[in-house]
């Protein structure tokens, strides 16, 4: 069959085709879909470069694909029988953008239509007859769908407090197109990074050195600590919030903070991994170390060597992670007690077993081969 994208979803699919269909692969696509009665197919010709507007897209319910338009995604239309048109999974794709756009003139100066189309995509608004961009009505439907759509919107409703809030509410980076003078607005920056924490990149300088506002944010992403005042940064208060939300961010905190033991197990009990920016005073450290590989295994491979050969530690980490075994000391990597709950999670451990004879123990093996079944048998169910 030529170049056919073909996803399917329990039951539904949609069918984008860059040829036209035969009558006999038509019949073979029915034959193999559990949908035949209701499969619809409607042969158009697709370019390679629409189709790079979207990835295999699932519907509720079969759709039609209609012609495409030049420099624009494609558009679906529903099929006649049902009245609903939800799309379950897609990416870079503006239904309505297509329709607003190609839309004649005088559709484009009926408000009724241009709140229609923004109410359901607010990006619509960028198609807009100039008039609805300054009309609040238009404008705030639009920003309650999409926030983003402030861009398109009269620049006297970047600096409207209503719109603006509803915008970075819906979407936090919409803060970026708010006039200069809301973005030292302590409300709309609050409701912004309670919303998607970066968006405190866009505050005025004043709320970065604001405690609330950048715990605020922190506690939503921790990486927006980046974007806070220098005096915030050696807050501990501040960097706890980053580092619980977060654990990677431990490697940008002030190093005073890589030896407070405090921060640093609310880090790696985040991200495991974090350890690797624990001060060396605390990969020693039994607490913090053993609840690094509890949420992630391969921590050990950061840990004191001391520890690398705890055997309670090395439990931890191998049951989490068959393969953090090539952490272990050598001697508890020919543990037969160990050694079984390493494989137990993937044969890929077997190589970092080091005596011979339990390599090939028979009990080891099964539980091993016990273990990838498991694993490639759940992998089969993740694809439907």
């Amino acid at each position: 069959m030529n170049a056919l994208l073909l996803r399917k979803l329990d039951a539904d699919l949609l069918l984008l085709t860059t040829s036209w269909l035969t009558s006999r692969e038509a019949t073979w696509l029915r034959s193999t879909s559990q949908t035949s009665s209701r499969l619809v197919v409607r042969n158009i010709p697709v370019s390679t470069a629409d189709l790079a507007y979207c990835e295999a897209v699932t519907l509720p319910r079969v759709a039609y694909l209609r012609r495409p338009l030049q420099g624009r995604p494609l558009e679906l239309e529903q099929h006649p029988h049902f009245n609903r048109f939800s799309p379950l999974r897609c990416w870079q794709f503006r239904w309505a953008d297509v329709s607003v756009a190609s839309a004649p003139s005088r559709l484009k100066r009926d408000k009724g239509f241009v709140l229609g189309a923004v109410k359901r995509y607010g990006s619509a608004l960028q198609y807009a007859d100039a008039s609805f961009k300054s009309d609040k009505d238009v404008v705030l439907a639009a920003v309650k769908h999409l926030g983003l759509a402030l861009f398109y919107a009269d620049a006297s409703f970047k600096s409207d407090k209503d719109v603006v809030l509803v915008a970075v509410t819906q979407i936090g980076r919409a803060l970026c197109y708010a006039d200069a003078t809301l973005k030292s607005d302590e409300d709309v920056v609050l409701a912004a990074v309670k919303q998607d924490g970066s968006a405190l990149q866009y505050a005025d300088a004043s709320l970065k050195s604001d405690k609330d506002v950048v715990l605020a944010a922190v506690k939503r992403h921790g990486s927006a600590l980046r974007f806070a005042d220098a005096c915030l940064k050696s807050d501990k208060d501040v960097v706890l919030a980053a580092v619980t939300q977060d654990g990677w961010v431990l490697e940008d905190a002030d190093a005073s903070f890589k030896s407070d033991k405090d921060v640093a197990l609310a880090a790696v009990k985040q991200y495991g991994r974090a350890l690797m920016y624990v001060d060396e005073s605390l990969t020693s450290d039994r607490d913090v170390v053993l609840a690094a590989v509890t949420q992630n295994g391969v921590a050990l491979e950061f840990a004191d060597r001391r520890l690398q050969s705890d055997r309670v530690v090395v439990l931890a980490a191998v049951t989490q992670n068959g393969e953090a075994l090539e952490f272990a000391d050598e001697s508890l990597r020919s543990d037969g007690d160990i050694v079984l709950v390493a494989v137990s999670q993937g044969s890929m451990a077997l190589e970092y077993v080091t005596d011979r004879a339990l390599r090939l123990d028979p009990h080891i093996l099964a539980a091993a081969d016990a273990a990838d079944a498991a694993a490639a048998s759940q992998e089969d169910q993740s694809d439907y």
